[in-house]
């Protein structure tokens, strides 16, 4: 049972994270596969279609300019429509968790079309402006751009709102802080569950990817070994050596799917927080009284 708290108060994060943590265990065998097997097979397909790509453009098999810019466009193109895919589906699966948190019907064919509409593409793209402006003043204006946004998309799920609407709401929502507390402010909090987030992911990448990555180094040292130089030169540019990477880069985004997971539950569940779930809140039972535009106006 979640540790027991004033139900007028914000959530203090050490049970935010718990009970993100126990939301995860919850819905885990029904929102992890579905989005993280798509992100394996499209991140480690991407590093093997890489590899492949920039060993082609290093063979010299290229004959001429136009078919240099043909290929490279191809490339470039190719590497836009799995970035897309990616973004994609990580906005499925917090459509997902979004669903779960809600106490909703988790409903994956819903949370698959739900970024194809074009309110959504629209207020993405938004966020996707804001957040470039954000990384031109430079690396904080960024960060605290990315912190004011985290709460759009349950705001666009569970309320309907999108565009500016949407994010004028994030907006209110994240600065809202009557207690004027720096641990209550939910600005600290989704601050905290972003550098959580990354250094988790880090983490589970490098135990993931590690023992793929001590195998390609078997294999240089010993193509270094036998044939010298020039297999050092072109040491991870054959097949075996490509299929290790996808490999690798597959087992990292399985790792980092469930990190994602969780780091989207926690951010539904602070966004419910913030919107003011009254007694009905995490740590007694689902929400059977919450009021969507209950809280800062």
């Amino acid at each position: 049972m979640a540790e027991p708290y004033d139900s007028l108060a914000p959530m203090p994060l050490r049970i935010l994270v718990d009970q993100a943590m126990r939301e995860t265990r919850k819905h885990f065998r029904r929102l992890y596969l579905p989005f993280a097997t798509v992100l394996m097979v499209v991140q480690g397909g991407a590093i093997f279609a890489l590899l492949a790509w920039s060993q082609y453009m290093e063979s010299g098999a290229v004959a001429d300019f136009d078919e240099f810019g043909a290929v490279m466009v191809g490339g470039c193109g190719g590497i836009g429509l799995l970035f897309v895919l990616v973004y994609w589906t990580l906005i499925a699966m917090q459509v997902a968790a979004v669903q779960a948190v809600a106490n909703r019907p988790i409903d994956l064919a819903q949370a698959w079309l739900f970024p194809l509409r074009p309110k959504v593409i629209g207020t993405l793209l938004l966020m996707v402006l804001f957040l470039v402006l954000g990384t031109l003043a430079c690396v904080f204006p960024v960060i605290w751009v990315a912190i004011v946004l985290s709460l759009v998309l349950p705001v666009m799920v569970l309320e309907d709102l999108y565009g500016n609407n949407a994010i004028k709401r994030s907006y209110r929502l994240i600065t809202y802080n009557p207690h004027r507390s720096l641990l209550h402010n939910p600005q600290v909090k989704v601050g905290l569950i972003f550098v959580v987030s990354w250094a988790l992911s880090s983490l589970v990448g490098l135990l993931l990817k590690t023992p793929f990555q001590l195998v390609l180094a078997v294999l240089a040292f010993r193509d270094a070994a036998s044939t010298g130089v020039e297999a050092v030169e072109t040491m991870g540019t054959g097949t075996l050596e490509m299929v290790l990477s996808g490999l690798g880069e597959a087992a990292g985004a399985l790792g980092n799917a469930a990190v994602q997971l969780y780091t989207f539950i926690a951010i539904t569940l602070l966004y419910f927080d913030c919107a003011g779930a009254g007694r009905e809140r995490i740590s007694i039972r689902p929400w059977t009284s919450w009021e969507p535009h209950g809280s800062p106006t």
